[in-house]
């Protein structure tokens, strides 16, 4: 299946148009040379010149980037009121984010949004993945890092297989934490409405030569949920405390080893399927342990190695029963990479490495209670820069998961840049996702009930059943891509970017078989079921979408600030039983807006809107119910005054979100029984002192 030819030039047009519209916004606010000596020139020229290291797991200009990448700093979460990373990602463009409860979040790039399963997105932190082979997740609440600890976000738009292998299909989100000296010590307490309260602390450490520098944070959370609606209790709160401590040791030689160490426990009060259960909890414990070694070497050269072990429990708590093991995940992964420049008809890096992968599950309901896997690879990157204007970019990874066949991945970009301040870029990628090991090997069985039931030839003697299907194909997506990134009248950085991407062997859960029915007892008495019910999974999807996203990052003037971003989304999927649910499960348009004013006394105020298309969260081609979220507006607001202090700054603030609502609806849970959850308005108030 194909996007039809008018749906394709209508994105082509919309991206033409955002493009040629965007240095007409920002042109009326040009001033003379001695209005750019200020603080607002030197942040956005500073945003121009920033290095990530996302795109090819080397630092690199962002202008020289060849995918689409997005920056969120440390201080945009700071200004945004976030207080977890699913609600910093709103600040980037192209990434949907939506709440199913008080705990879980929709985090989508690209679309497919189906629950909380962002099994289309990579999330790394500190170059550690934490995306759950059991399940194909991110488990956003069990992340162990502080948002105070965050550094920044980068955001990759787009495949990643080429640099990360599998799983990187829609798009690679890379959290950077703070480390060493300069990165600042802090306290801070958080309080506000439905039971939110919070206490962290940060700080940096160092030896006198400088040599060892050591960063520690801890920190505490917990709430109260959505608390009360409609007169019924949620039970959706949860309680966590978090822990990190990161060493660096430098050996000389430009060689420097890091020892870092990472740990969340916490409890959860709501059950997945339902809003009526207050005894049933859970409790995760995720724990990182990760070792680096860096060296570079003369002329340029590079390299390091990198060993880490993640391991993530979760348990189950069902009164009177005490707590019961429910699932647990250990990887441990070892990683090469080494950068060689060289001159040949210009400028080139050369940048290979390989890595492998021992992971191992535990889950009640796979074929075996432990289940193993291995992943291997190897790949190779190329970047020449023949002239100042022009910069190729390719590479192609190797990669074999044990479980499936082994996949070929790869990228080509080519990168045209006039002036330093302004990039344009076509470029073409493709990625996989490896199927699940839930979508493969389930054995989930609720066996028949003990009184006689008679089993019709054919049918499975069961009342309900999910097993897995091992035959499955890793998903596919191919990307093309066109982007212009830019800096307009020193003031305004401009991202855009459109895409087209094609995939293939969409993986969806069905209903195989829907089952018999028996009669109670002798004529004429009623019918009961259904038993041998069977759902399983299915390869046979295909899709097509179009996007176009928007980033803007406008420095007004001294004191003011806008940020802005718009995601325009297509999305056509082919294929039977559940795929129709993954087309109208994401919003056509969304976006967010937001006004930061920051006055030479230390008074701080920042507004933000963010609007939602309509989304219908459940549709099959058997069962075309819809249950249809409607567009919404959502207002929140920071206001907060700094206070210099001996040695510090002390800041005072209060948050609101929601604002404009008592409640609204964002998502709905698939599995939800009372219906969409409704996202409340909510407060906080909170007190920081920071030493830099």
């Amino acid at each position: 299946m194909r996007i039809s030819f008018m749906r394709v030039l209508g994105g082509s047009t919309l991206f033409l148009l955002l493009l040629l519209a965007a240095p007409l916004a920002v042109r009326g606010q040009d001033a003379t040379d001695e209005e750019f000596q200020d603080f607002s020139e030197l942040s956005i020229e500073e945003l121009l010149n920033t290095t990530v290291t996302s795109s090819s797991k080397v630092e690199q200009s962002i202008m020289e980037a060849p995918n689409s990448i997005w920056v969120i700093t440390a201080e945009e979460i700071r200004r945004s009121g976030a207080r977890n990373v699913p609600e910093a990602l709103r600040l980037a463009p192209g990434v949907y984010v939506a709440q199913i409860d008080g705990q879980k979040y929709v985090v989508t790039i690209g679309g497919f949004a189906l629950n909380h399963y962002s099994n289309k997105i990579l999330v790394l932190i500190d170059g550690v993945s934490v995306y759950e082979g059991r399940d194909g997740w991110v488990e956003w609440m069990s992340l162990p890092v502080s948002i105070d600890e965050i550094e920044r976000i980068e955001v990759i738009r787009g495949p990643g297989g080429v640099t990360y292998g599998a799983n990187a299909v829609n798009g690679v989100v890379n959290i950077f934490t703070k480390q060493g000296a300069g990165s600042g010590n802090y306290v801070n307490a958080f309080g506000g409405s439905q039971g939110y309260r919070s206490a962290n602390a940060g700080a940096a450490l160092s030896g006198a030569d400088g040599k060892i520098s050591s960063r520690v944070a801890v920190g505490y959370n917990e709430d109260e949920g959505l608390g009360m609606h409609g007169g019924e209790e949620l039970y959706d709160g949860q309680n966590s405390y978090v822990v990190s401590a990161r060493n660096t040791f430098d050996l000389g030689g430009n060689t420097r080893i890091s020892l870092d160490g990472r740990y969340r426990e916490g409890e959860t009060k709501k059950p997945y399927n339902n809003t009526t259960q207050p005894d049933e909890l859970y409790q995760y414990n995720s724990g990182i342990m990760k070792f680096r070694i860096d060296q570079k070497l003369d002329g340029g050269a590079e390299w390091y190695f990198h060993a880490y072990n993640r391991r993530n429990i979760r348990q189950k708590y069902t009164a009177p029963i005490d707590w019961q093991p429910y699932a647990d995940s250990r990887t441990t992964d070892l990683e090469f990479q080494a950068l060689v420049p060289f001159e040949a008809l210009g400028q080139n890096k050369l940048i290979f490495g390989g890595g492998y992968r021992w992971g191992e599950e535990e889950f009640q309901t796979l074929v075996d209670d432990e289940q193993d896997y291995t992943v291997a690879n190897a790949y190779v990157q190329h970047e020449w820069k023949p002239t100042e204007q022009l910069i190729w970019n390719a590479g192609v990874k190797y990669e074999r998961v044990d479980l499936v066949d082994p996949t070929w991945q790869w990228r080509a970009a080519l990168m045209y840049l006039p002036t330093k301040e302004h990039t344009f870029r076509v470029s073409a990628a493709n990625a996989y996702r490896s199927p699940a090991l839930s979508e493969m090997y389930n054995d989930l069985v609720i066996p028949l009930p003990p009184f006689p039931i008679v089993v019709p030839p054919g049918e499975a003697a069961v009342t309900f059943g999910i097993p897995g299907n091992d035959g499955l194909e890793p998903e596919q997506v191919i990307s093309y891509e066109v982007g212009y990134r830019g800096l307009w009248g020193k003031r305004a950085l401009v991202d855009l970017a459109y895409s087209y991407r094609e995939y293939d062997h969409l993986i969806s859960i069905y209903n195989a078989d829907p089952g018999f029915w028996v009669p109670s007892g002798p004529p004429p008495a009623p019918l009961i079921g259904p038993f041998g019910v069977i759902w399983t999974w299915d390869d046979s999807g295909s899709a097509t979408s179009q996007s176009v996203e928007l980033g803007v990052n406008y420095a007004i003037n001294e004191q003011l600030r806008l940020l802005l971003n718009y995601t325009y989304l297509d999305l056509e999927v082919d294929g039977d039983h559940m795929f129709a649910a993954y087309k109208d499960n994401n919003p056509r348009n969304f976006g967010r807006v937001q006004l930061s004013y920051t006055s030479p006394k230390g008074l701080m105020a920042d507004l933000s809107a963010r609007y939602v298309d309509e989304v219908e969260v459940y549709a099959t081609e058997d069962d075309p119910t819809r249950s249809k979220i409607d567009d919404y507006w959502a207002l929140d607001a920071r206001l907060a005054q700094a206070f210099k202090m001996k040695g510090g700054d002390l800041e005072v603030g209060v948050v609101g979100a929601n604002l404009n609502d008592e409640w609204h609806e964002e998502y709905m849970f698939l599995e939800a029984l009372n219906g969409p959850t409704q996202v409340r308005k909510s407060f906080y108030g909170y007190v920081e002192y920071r030493v830099k």
